[in-house]
């Protein structure tokens, strides 16, 4: 069973569910996860995945895909810096231009800071923002108190569970983007993949 993903769908959804994927699956079957920088495209001249989960602005789904996740988002940061910045952080967004806001430097239609401000109230003075080219490297800066970042719901549980990410602001804020999982021709064929499919639906 070959499902393709980006890193970054790897690192934060599917591994630490693969044990669960695998009870799913059953015996028989066996997993490879072929993974693709950022661009699914970078793929389709391998043709060997039975299934693709990739990311999408819209939530419109066509037959043999199912919906993985929907797009929800909180800022999220270290305890360290929750701690040295809590007056600012537990105010109104607007207070926010003193800070570092981590974000993606190549956005592929994830919810932006902007979008988040749009939701919850614009800064009164301009934030920094520090750039960092996958979701996973964000993370990463996060938890090691370089700024708040955007954390969106099932991307970040290990984080929260480890401690090592807190949240902030309240509720999380839904937008229109979201993870869909879909088979391939070679997919259509395999006596697993429409089990998977099915695994996949479950993650929400």
């Amino acid at each position: 069973m070959v499902i393709a993903c980006s890193h970054d769908a790897s690192l934060q959804l599917i591994m630490p569910r693969y044990n669960q994927l695998e009870t799913f699956l059953g015996t028989q079957a066996s997993i490879r996860l072929l993974t693709y920088h950022r661009h699914v495209h970078e793929l389709q001249s391998l043709g060997v995945a039975d299934l693709v989960v990739a990311w999408r602005d819209d939530d419109v789904l066509a037959e043999d895909q199912a919906g993985v996740i929907r797009e929800e988002v909180q800022p999220v940061c270290s305890p360290g810096y929750l701690s040295a910045h809590e007056p600012i952080l537990q105010g109104h967004a607007r207070h926010w231009g003193c800070l570092k806001l981590l974000e993606l430097s190549t956005n592929l239609g994830w919810a932006t800071w902007d979008d988040w401000f749009a939701k919850a109230g614009r800064p009164d003075s301009p934030p920094r923002f520090e750039g960092y080219d996958t979701y996973t490297q964000t993370l990463e800066a996060a938890a090691a108190g370089r700024g708040v970042a955007l954390g969106w719901r099932h991307c970040i549980e290990s984080y929260i569970d480890r401690g090592s990410l807190v949240l902030l602001h309240g509720d999380f804020v839904p937008f229109r983007g979201c993870y869909v999982a879909r088979l391939t021709s070679n997919g259509r064929r395999h006596p697993h993949a429409r089990r998977c499919l099915k695994f996949f639906q479950s993650f929400a």
